[in-house]
C-alpha cells in the first residue's frame, strides 16, 4: 500500500528534478553531515524504498560523497610532506571509501584546510550528474561505501561508473587545489 506522499515524491524528485537534485545533494552533503543533517534523509529514503521501491537520490548521493571525501584525502596523503597530516589523510581516505565514514575527513581536512572541501564538492557534483544521467537506483537500504555496490542491483554498472568519475574528478581537483605551503602559513 502506497501513501500519497510516496507517489508525489516519486513524481517530483525522480522524474522531474532528479538530474538537478542528485548532484546538488552530493555537492552539499559535507555541510549537511557537518551540521548533523545527514541523517535527515532517512525517513525519505525509507519512504522511497517502500514506494516506488528504490532510492535514486539519497543513497547514491551519500555514496558519491563518501567516495569524493576518500579520494580527496588519499591524494592529499600522497602530495603532502607533513607526516602527521599524511597519516590522517590515509586513515580518513580509506575510511571514506571502504567504510563509508566521512566525518573524520570533514572535521580533520575539509574544515581546517578548505581546499579538500572544494574538491569534494566538485567531485560529488560531477559524479552526481553522471549518476543521474545513468539513472542509478539503490534497491536496498545499505551502507554508503564501495563495498555496498550490490545494493544498486541492475544499475550497478552505472553506479560503478559514477563512483569512478567521482573519484577521478575529486582526485584531480584535490591535486590542483592542494598546496603544502598553506600548512607553513597556518603554523
Amino acid at each position: 500500500m502506497s501513501s500519497p506522499l510516496g507517489k508525489r515524491t516519486k513524481r517530483t524528485t525522480s522524474t522531474y528534478i532528479g538530474f538537478i537534485t542528485l548532484p546538488l545533494i552530493a555537492a552539499t552533503l559535507p555541510f549537511l553531515v557537518l551540521t548533523g543533517l545527514g541523517s535527515a534523509f532517512l525517513p525519505l529514503m525509507s519512504q522511497t524504498m517502500e514506494d516506488p521501491g528504490y532510492d535514486g537520490l539519497f543513497r547514491p548521493a551519500l555514496t558519491l560523497h563518501n567516495m569524493a571525501e576518500g579520494a580527496s584525502a588519499l591524494v592529499i596523503a600522497l602530495k603532502t610532506k607533513n607526516v602527521e597530516l599524511k597519516s590522517t589523510c590515509y586513515s580518513t581516505g580509506v575510511g571514506g571509501i571502504v567504510a563509508g565514514v566521512s566525518e573524520p575527513a570533514i572535521f580533520g581536512l575539509d574544515l581546517p584546510y578548505k581546499t579538500p572541501l572544494y574538491a569534494v564538492m566538485i567531485g560529488g557534483t560531477v559524479g552526481g550528474i553522471v549518476a543521474s544521467i545513468l539513472r542509478v537506483k539503490a534497491y536496498v537500504m545499505g551502507y554508503s561505501t564501495i563495498l555496498a555496490l550490490p545494493i544498486y542491483e541492475d544499475t550497478i554498472v552505472g553506479m560503478a561508473i559514477a563512483i569512478a568519475v567521482t573519484i577521478v574528478v575529486s582526485a584531480i581537483a584535490s591535486f590542483i587545489l592542494w598546496d603544502d605551503r598553506r600548512l607553513e602559513k597556518m603554523s
